[in-house]
C-alpha cells in the first residue's frame, strides 16, 4: 500500500523453531526507496523477532495471571481442605528505627513484614501453562488476611509497591516494607536522658480484626529469636534483641478463642562521645556506633 510516497506492510512473520510465538503480526513503516527487497526482508525478519521474543515473557506468564483474576474472589476467604482454621505465617524484620519520641511515648519502626497463606483455589499444574511455578499480582485482586496492629499510634504507611507473589501450589506471600508508629513505655529513657545507655522495650502487636482463631490461626515464626541482621547499621539506635511470641486470650463477649502476635524488640540509644575543652566548653559530640 504507498502512503505518501512509502511503503506500509503488514505479514506474518516465520518464527524460529520451538519460538514460544506460533504467529506473530509485524509492521514496517516508511522503508527507505535505496533499500533492496533482500535488506528489507532481513531488517523485516529482526523486528519481527525481536517483537515476538518482548512479549514472550507477557504471553507465558498472562494466562497463569488471568486465570487467578477470574478465579479468585477478594471478598471470600478461602479456607484449608481439611475443614480446620486458615493458616497465615506471620514474620517481621525490623530494619530501623527512625525516631523515638518519650513525651508522647511513640517509637517509629521501618519492618519488613511477611505473610503468607494457602489458597488451593489459586493452584494450578505447571506442566499445562509452559512450566510457570510462581507470578506477581495486584493484591487487590485477592483476598488477604485482616492483620492489624493493634497498638498502632498512627496509620500504618506502605513504603514499596503493593504486590503478591502466588505459586502454583496456591501459597499467596506479601513482603511489603511498612512504616510502623507503636505507642510505647519510654519512661527510663525520658528519666536517663543524661546517661550512657538509655534502654528501651517496645513491642508491635498483631493480629486478625475480625477473626477467630477457630477460623484464622496465627503460625508464630520457627525462632522465637528472630536476629537484628537485618538492621541499618546507621541508625541513630542500638537494634539489640527480636522476639516473638504467640498469645491466644477470649472477649468476654464470646467462646472463640483469639490470637495474636507479639514482637518484642529491645533498643538503646548510641552512645555520644563528647569532646571538651580546657576552660570546660563543650567543643564538638558525636555517636559512637557499636
Amino acid at each position: 500500500m504507498e502512503v505518501g510516497g512509502s511503503t506500509t506492510e503488514q505479514f506474518v512473520p516465520h518464527p524460529p523453531p520451538n519460538h514460544p510465538e506460533k504467529a506473530t503480526w509485524c509492521q514496517l513503516g516508511e522503508k527507505s526507496d535505496h533499500l533492496t527487497q533482500q535488506t528489507s526482508s532481513d531488517v523485516r525478519n529482526v523486528i519481527c523477532i525481536v517483537a515476538g521474543l518482548e512479549t514472550s515473557a507477557s504471553s507465558r506468564f498472562g494466562p497463569v495471571i488471568s486465570r487467578l483474576r477470574k478465579k479468585s474472589d477478594p471478598d471470600v476467604m478461602p479456607f484449608a481442605k481439611e475443614g480446620g482454621p486458615l493458616e497465615v505465617s506471620l514474620t517481621l524484620n525490623i530494619i530501623n528505627i527512625a525516631s523515638v519520641n518519650p513525651k508522647r511515648g511513640e517509637v517509629e519502626v521501618l519492618v519488613w513484614q511477611a505473610m503468607s497463606w494457602r489458597n488451593s483455589d489459586l493452584a494450578w499444574w505447571p506442566p499445562d501453562h509452559k512450566n510457570v511455578t510462581s507470578v506477581r499480582i495486584h493484591p487487590k485482586y485477592l483476598w488477604t488476611p485482616d492483620i492489624t496492629i493493634f497498638n498502632n499510634a498512627r496509620a500504618t504507611e506502605e513504603v514499596t509497591p503493593p504486590i503478591a507473589s502466588v505459586d502454583s501450589d496456591g501459597t499467596v506471600t506479601l513482603l511489603p516494607s511498612l512504616r510502623i508508629r507503636v505507642l510505647c513505655d519510654l519512661s527510663d529513657m525520658t528519666l536517663n536522658r543524661f546517661l550512657d545507655e538509655q534502654m528501651a522495650i517496645c513491642e508491635i502487636r498483631m493480629g486478625s480484626w475480625t477473626y477467630g482463631a477457630d477460623i484464622l490461626t496465627l503460625v508464630k515464626p520457627e525462632s522465637e529469636n528472630l536476629g537484628t541482621s537485618s538492621y541499618s547499621q546507621g541508625s541513630e539506635f542500638n537494634l539489640l534483641d527480636v522476639r516473638a511470641k504467640k498469645n491466644v486470650f477470649y472477649y468476654p463477649c464470646c467462646d472463640e478463642p483469639y490470637e495474636d502476635l507479639k514482637f518484642f524488640f529491645t533498643f538503646s540509644r548510641k552512645r555520644q562521645v563528647n569532646t571538651w575543652s580546657a576552660d570546660g566548653g563543650l567543643l564538638h559530640e558525636k555517636i559512637r556506633y557499636g
